[in-house]
């Protein structure tokens, strides 16, 4: 007993031997740990072990809960997707000092974009890049507009980070002048980077812009910012090269409403209804090569095992869908909305289990939910 409480001792207070053992814990167990001692505190708060940590554990694939942000007039809300957890706090990014309150914008492998604003057609006045694992930000000063005789827009900040790539992150701003109406825009990109605190030029072109007059946020996936248009149309930016694309097709007929798009395990996913039945939905995926969309799920709601409570199918609407690798244990999941309750259903065993009952508006919808992933990252 004595040997075992002094070679505790020993590793405790080697801070190389502790060193390496707490990198290979999940950042949410060393969010605790900063409470055992001042040498753990110092060890784990410092950017050098944020940084290794994040080298060494690459984000989950499947997020542990998500936010819900409807307008920064509302707080944002947290629901654990784990069961046996609990973890809601009321104000879960209370940590930023913003009066006007804070709406998320996007959700990035661990890190989220917010912003200081009222609604979704007034231009934000502040960007914040969060990490709510280790409740840390920075406040991202957006650039001078450029001083050309034509009035530009802001029409969207994006956030891009993949840890697996680099310790970095990105913010992409978009910028367009032009007709607004008919969407053909001068559009310009400006790239902000982490590592050098600055930005540079992206590039510039003429096209089509999937903006009708507001402020859009952009999904990231494989090295693109990507964003869906009210008409069913696709248009990504590759950071790296500097290359545009727009994929034309739309994943849906234009006479029905994209339920939910997002990204999930590397690949871009759309979700629409098929027939006249609000129960039944097609899981789309994007090519690989941008050649258009796929049908990889047909979903059918109502197959739902019996044990569930029945919900008339107008209350049932998805907020985003998990995938996973074929040759992985995980099933891809969706997660739901029914009435004021949020589900889990595995699309393969047609399992469903309730992650919570909260009331919220009927309103709220795929827009407002972004996934959480613990991450050291330093922001």
């Amino acid at each position: 007993m004595q040997s075992s409480i002094a070679a505790a001792e020993t590793v405790g207070h080697n801070e190389d031997l502790l060193k390496q053992l707490l990198l290979r814990l999940p950042a949410k167990s060393l969010t605790r740990f900063k409470c055992v001692s001042k040498l753990w505190l110092s060890l784990i708060s410092s950017p050098k072990f944020c940084d290794s940590h994040t080298l060494r554990n690459p984000i989950p694939k499947f997020p542990s809960a998500f936010f819900l942000s409807r307008t920064a007039t509302t707080d944002p809300q947290f629901i654990s997707l784990l069961p046996n957890t609990n973890p809601n706090p009321s104000k879960p990014l209370d940590f930023i000092p913003d009066p006007q309150g804070l709406q998320i914008l996007q959700s990035c492998n661990g890190l989220l974009l917010c912003c200081s604003s009222t609604d979704e057609f007034t231009i934000p006045s502040k960007f914040y890049v969060v990490n709510p694992t280790t409740s840390r930000f920075s406040e991202i000063a957006l650039p001078p507009p450029s001083p050309k005789p034509v009035p530009t827009r802001l029409l969207s900040v994006a956030l891009a980070f993949d840890p697996s790539k680099s310790l970095h992150y990105n913010v992409v701003c978009v910028s367009g002048s032009g007709t607004i109406p008919s969407l053909h825009l001068e559009i310009e990109i400006e790239i902000y980077s982490s590592r050098t605190r600055t930005w540079r030029a992206g590039g510039s072109t003429h096209m089509w812009f999937p903006s009708i007059g507001k402020f859009l946020p952009g999904v990231y996936c494989n090295g693109r910012i990507h964003w869906l248009s009210t008409f069913c149309w696709l248009v990504h930016y590759d950071i790296d090269e500097g290359h545009y694309g727009v994929v034309d097709e739309p994943g849906f007929s234009v006479e029905k409403e994209c339920m939910c798009f997002g990204e999930s395990g590397g690949r871009l996913h759309l979700i629409e209804m098929y027939g006249s039945d609000l129960n039944k939905l097609h899981v789309l995926e994007m090519g690989k090569d941008y050649s258009g969309w796929f049908v990889k799920y047909r979903v059918d709601l109502n197959l739902m095992t019996p044990d569930f409570p029945y919900t008339p199918a107008a209350s049932c609407r998805p907020f985003f869908f998990l995938d996973a690798e074929e040759n992985e244990e995980q099933n891809p999941v969706l997660v739901l909305r029914i009435g004021y309750k949020f589900i889990s259903y595995d699309i393969r065993d047609k399992s469903c289990k309730t992650l919570c009952d909260l009331f919220i508006p009927l309103l709220v919808g795929w827009r407002d939910a972004y996934q959480y992933m613990e991450t050291l990252a330093c922001v």
